[in-house]
C-alpha cells in the first residue's frame, strides 16, 4: 500500500495491483489541467471520472469542481468568448447552479485578469 498525490504514480501502482491512497485536493488541479485549453476531451473526461471514482468524489462535488475549473479557464485571458460562455452554462447546469450568474462571475474575474 502506498499514498501519493500524483495520479501518474497511482496509475502505475494500480497496474501492479497495489492499493494506493490519493489525496482528494489534487482532483481540483486535475479539473483545472483538463480545462487548460478550454475544452475537455473524451480522454480527459474518462480520466477525470476515473479519479472521481478512485477518490470517492460525489457527482455533485465533481460538477462543482468542473464548474470552478471552467470559470477559471475562461477568465484567465481577460475575456469570455461565446464558446466559453456556453461551456460555463453547461457546467453550471450540471452543478445545479445558475448559468447566467456564473458567466457574470467569470466576466468579473476576467476583468481582474486584464
Amino acid at each position: 500500500m502506498d499514498t501519493t498525490g500524483l495520479f501518474s504514480i497511482a496509475k502505475v501502482l494500480q497496474e501492479h495491483k497495489m492499493i494506493t491512497c490519493l489525496q482528494k485536493f489534487y482532483a481540483t488541479r486535475e479539473y483545472a489541467a483538463a480545462w487548460e485549453d478550454g475544452i475537455i476531451t473524451e480522454e480527459e473526461l474518462k480520466e477525470l471520472r476515473s479519479f472521481q471514482e478512485i477518490l470517492g468524489i460525489t457527482d455533485e462535488d465533481a460538477a462543482k469542481m468542473n464548474l470552478e475549473a471552467a470559470v477559471k479557464s475562461a477568465s484567465k485571458d481577460g475575456k469570455i468568448t461565446k464558446d466559453e460562455e456556453a461551456a460555463i452554462k453547461k457546467a453550471a447546469a450540471e452543478a445545479k447552479e445558475d448559468g447566467d450568474s456564473m458567466v457574470l462571475d467569470a466576466k468579473e474575474k476576467a476583468k481582474k485578469e486584464k
